[in-house]
């Protein structure tokens, strides 16, 4: 099943259609972490915490139905509040929802990109999350350029700490390794869910660039001609299972 599997893997890539339940699939471990998290290690306050996890939805329509899921899961946990912020609605209007603190954001990734850099009350210092809901069709629909720099702008927000060091001294690189570590969006820290339907070469570079190992739910990674550092059968006990319909 794809929850247990989210639960104790830090990274996993998930192969999912739409309406096959994968947003409770993900929904839930997200909540159960941030749970455990404000009781047993700093207790949550939006306006202290920050926003520690963000989902982005390639479409309005799925970042909805994506609200409207998470708002039903939360009732009972009143400190993670959560907030959408997409193309279409005023920004101003976010920007104060944004200032007042939310603990959960989804977005658009065009809005998300705007908010990056027009908003300084966006406060990311404890990221802990980051969840890609249809991201072959995110990319599909040419939102690339911003994801990445979306992320580009996000590693700038974080502490330098969150991201992996790369294994050769700053002396002993070179300029391409330079580079390549510049383009990594690694970390211990974060942890990531990667939802596709396909796993094509754009969304291949995209999960490269954020995982470096991740347990998959659902599909074959060889068979899908995907050559990252997927977890195999013998390091991961019978992961891969399709998601239900209804969880």
């Amino acid at each position: 099943m794809a929850i247990p599997t989210i639960l104790t893997t830090p990274n996993a890539v998930l192969r999912s259609e739409t309406g096959s339940g994968k947003t409770l699939a993900y929904l839930v471990p997200l909540i159960e972490y941030l749970s455990d998290y404000s009781l047993n290690t700093k207790k949550i306050h939006r306006e202290e915490s920050g926003t520690m996890a963000i989902i982005f939805s390639p479409t309005r329509e799925l970042a909805v139905q994506i609200d409207m899921e998470l708002r039903k899961l939360l009732k009972l946990f009143y400190y993670m509040v959560c907030t959408t912020i997409m193309g279409g609605e005023s920004p101003q209007r976010e920007k104060a929802r944004l200032r007042k603190g939310c603990v959960i954001l989804i977005c658009t990734p065009g809005r998300l990109l705007y908010h990056l850099q027009s908003t300084a009350s966006l406060k990311l210092d404890n990221l802990k999350y980051l969840i890609f809901d249809e991201a072959d069709r995110m990319l599909d629909l040419g939102f690339e350029r911003e994801m990445n720099q979306c992320l580009d702008l996000i590693k700038s927000k974080c502490p330098k700490s969150k991201f992996m060091p790369n294994e050769l001294a700053i002396e002993n690189m070179t300029d391409q390794d330079k580079k390549l570590k510049k383009q990594k969006f690694l970390s211990k820290e974060l942890r990531i869910n990667f939802v596709s339907a396909t796993m094509n070469a754009q969304v291949e570079a995209l999960g490269s660039r954020l995982m470096h190992d991740y347990a998959k739910v659902g599909f074959s990674m060889k068979a899908s001609g995907y050559e990252g550092d997927a977890k195999e059968a013998d390091e991961v006990e019978d992961m891969v299972a399709s998601i239900p319909k209804q969880i």
